[in-house]
């Protein structure tokens, strides 16, 4: 495997961001570290974390045209990453954003942030630092039931399987068959189970109704931290959230073939009502139809552009969620206080889950009889070299063949 880095650094001789290619042939390594960090390549993906720093002697840097000579001539697999919040010096020496901002500009209090940040952050950044609210304020009961049951359904989000997992991906063209529409091939890595258990969580955080809905907990939060800094970010992250609600989706809009007025919030509740928590009314199902129509029949690629947007949802919830999550959980500490609110499910019954399946306890089943009868088998032949697994597909047909040729499960 060839794997190529792109590095980003500042030059403190001329005050200039440069780049440097830093490069590695796997074969080149010992096979303990080829094996480790062809692991980490094949494990995280084009945008990393910095899983690769502790990794950054076993490369060597090299010019451009040189790493294009190699990268042409290279038969196998070759992989390319950065890190998005790493930058070092000439030296390979790493810089913090902290760190950089006096060294631009001469001012010891000059802080660095990074492109894109949005006015909100940098208003938090800049407010004077005075103290989170905790001792000094009362939560009513039905204040402390609602930023109770808001943070036990946010961790439930949190810790969903499309949340860590994401939304999934579509492919076309190459070997892929083509499919009507122009449509894509899509695939997650997430089930159609586990979707429908975050789409029950997601409902209770975003529906206007609900008690302890996301909104209505920001509103809460704003106003029991009394104007603190720390309320007014929070209350910029919810409005980041409404906002998205109401753009067309991302990927849709991008394409050129395609004219999409509905927004994030249509997507959604056309899938939440037609699909997950309702059995459709007539004006539902036209609208989810609608939408349909308007990317030209193609179903795979409508539903992946609905889980992607309700997981950009969950993850703007969970950036203010974790700051309400975690200012409730040191409130409670502080007065000694247990909400009364009723406990997930998940946490009350350790048991959920942990019997097997029927099917994998009838593959497991199958599969022991199955190797003790390739035992026997083994022996009755003599215990010839091989051993018993020689003898395994034999062992399966006679044992199917006595359960009277029914198709059996097997692992």
């Amino acid at each position: 495997m060839l794997i190529l880095w792109g590095i980003e650094y500042f030059d403190r001789t001329d005050k200039q961001f440069k780049g440097r290619d830093l490069f590695l042939d796997t074969a080149t390594l010992p096979p303990a570290k080829r094996a480790a960090i062809e692991l980490v390549a094949e494990s995280i993906g084009i945008h990393t974390g910095r899983e690769f720093l502790k990794f950054k002697s076993w490369f060597r840097e090299e010019r451009p045209a040189d790493l294009e000579q190699s990268c042409l001539s290279y038969a196998g697999s070759i992989k390319s990453f950065s890190i998005i919040d790493y930058v070092e010096d000439e030296n390979g020496k790493e810089i913090t954003l902290a760190e950089l901002g006096p060294i631009l500009t001469g001012n010891p209090n000059a802080v660095l942030v990074s492109s894109g940040t949005k006015q909100h952050h940098l208003d938090y950044m800049s407010a004077e630092h005075t103290p989170v609210p905790i001792a000094e304020v009362t939560l009513s009961p039905d204040e402390l039931r609602l930023f109770g049951y808001f943070v036990r359904d946010f961790k439930e989000l949190r810790d969903s399987a499309l949340m860590k997992e994401g939304a999934g991906k579509v492919s076309s063209g190459g070997t892929l068959p083509t499919l009507p529409n122009g449509d894509y091939h899509f695939s997650t890595a997430v089930t159609d189970d586990e979707i429908r258990s975050f789409m029950t969580i997601f409902r209770r955080l975003y529906m206007e109704n609900e008690p302890a809905n996301f909104l209505k907990t920001v509103d809460l939060f704003e106003k029991t931290l009394g104007g603190h800094p720390l309320g007014k970010l929070v209350k910029a992250v919810a409005g980041e959230y409404e906002a998205h609600l109401q753009e067309v989706p991302d990927f849709c809009e991008r394409r050129n073939d395609l004219t999409v007025t509905f927004s994030v919030k249509r997507l959604t509740d056309v899938f939440l009502y037609t699909q997950y928590a309702h059995q459709p009314v007539e004006r539902r199902q036209r609208q989810f139809l609608e939408c349909l129509q308007q990317v030209r029949g193609r179903k795979n690629f409508l539903t992946w552009q609905f889980l992607t947007e309700v997981w950009k949802c969950g993850l703007e919830i969970g950036n203010a969620g974790r700051v309400i999550a975690w200012w409730f959980g040191r409130y409670c500490d502080h007065h000694s206080i247990t909400p009364d609110v009723l406990n997930s499910l998940r946490n009350e019954h350790v048991g959920l889950g942990a019997a097997e399946k029927k099917e994998v306890r009838k593959a497991r089943l199958f599969r022991e009889k199955v190797e003790e009868l390739e035992m026997q088998l083994w022996k009755q032949a003599g215990r010839p070299e091989g051993g018993p697994v020689q003898f395994r597909k034999l062992a399966q047909d006679q044992l199917t063949l006595a359960l009277g040729g029914e198709e059996t499960l097997y692992l």
